[in-house]
């Protein structure tokens, strides 16, 4: 067994390396999993801990064997953030007050997932390490990348990866836990697909053609802030070869004391029959309140006021549109 103990060390690959070995030496088979996969994967995300998958009858030893390891249990788990998010863990314990270890029960997440109970083949289209090459390197403006050390950690590849995401979408339709998973889905086709690591074409019958059909219906458009002469006015404008322009002002309701963004762009071709406003890359926070469309090729949307959440994006904002 390994003699590793928790000593307040921070959360990056070597402390990810020593849990998973740790779970390992229990004979306790194990998957990354949450925000910190999103990272390895490429896509530019908040991390709030680290995330692991294990099979149902093991989570116990699981939970027992990091509490002996010296992670903390939780202080308030009725109260704790990670206790009551979209994804929810079966278990958790805390490396601070902040992050957490999630210990998610393999039936809860991935039940269509094979076992990954086998040795690591580099071929295997189910699981890789997460420092294999093929893997995008930590980049700038993205995420962590994978493993600078060679790892045992296993991940999901990232086509079986895209299929849980679907299972998860279909499982939560209709509920608040659709939004979170399409959100999550929509990162990897923006960041993940097409490169190494993510062919639709690895993808099984059924979860191939769903994942094409999302291709033509969605895309993210990042703008960024130019000044003007009127401090009430932004100008906000698409970096890339796309046709739109926003212009956003904001307004401000006297009997209401509640801001509203409005925002007007065109774009072609197609018809926009929703839009979803986010900030950021970890999930949507704000829907749009009203919809007027003036033109055939022009929108009037108005948001909850995001003013703040902007700011501590340095004023580059995100938008998802679903073209139909």
């Amino acid at each position: 067994m390994t003699t590793f103990h928790f000593s307040d060390q921070q959360l990056d690959s070597d402390l990810v390396t020593s849990i998973s070995s740790l779970l390992d030496s229990v004979n306790v088979p194990n998957l990354l999993w949450g925000n910190y996969l999103l990272t390895v994967y490429g896509v530019p995300t908040v991390v709030d801990g680290v995330s692991f998958v294990v099979p149902d009858a093991l989570i116990e030893i699981s939970f027992s064997t990091l509490a002996e390891a010296g992670f903390r249990p939780c202080s308030r788990p009725y109260a704790c953030p990670h206790s009551n998010s979209r994804q929810p863990p079966y278990k958790h314990l805390h490396i601070d007050d902040e992050l957490a270890i999630s210990l998610y029960r393999k039936s809860d997440v991935l039940w269509e997932f094979p076992e990954f109970e086998a040795a690591l083949d580099h071929d295997d289209l189910n699981i890789m390490c997460a420092s294999d090459v093929r893997l995008p390197p930590a980049t700038l403006g993205r995420g962590r990348g994978r493993f600078p050390h060679f790892s045992f950690v296993r991940i999901p590849s990232a086509s079986r990866y895209c299929e849980a995401l679907i299972l998860l979408l279909c499982w939560g339709y209709g509920t608040a836990c659709e939004t979170y998973w399409m959100a999550i889905l929509t990162y990897m086709l923006e960041y993940v697909d097409g490169t190494d690591i993510l062919d639709e074409e690895n993808m099984r019958d059924g979860y191939k053609q769903f994942y094409h059909a999302l291709k033509p219906l969605w895309f993210a458009i990042t703008l960024f802030p130019v000044v003007t002469s009127r401090k009430s006015q932004l100008k906000w404008v698409c970096p890339k070869a796309q046709s739109v322009t926003i212009s956003l002002r904001q307004h401000c309701s006297s009997n209401r004391l509640q801001a509203r963004n409005r925002a007007s762009f065109s774009i072609q071709p197609g018809k926009i029959r929703s839009m979803r406003f986010s900030v950021g890359f970890d999930r949507p926070i704000a829907n749009v309140v009203k919809i007027v469309q003036t033109k055939a090729d022009t929108l009037h949307l108005f948001f909850r006021d995001t003013r703040e959440q902007c700011a501590a994006e340095n004023g580059s904002w995100r938008f998802q549109v679903e073209i139909r």
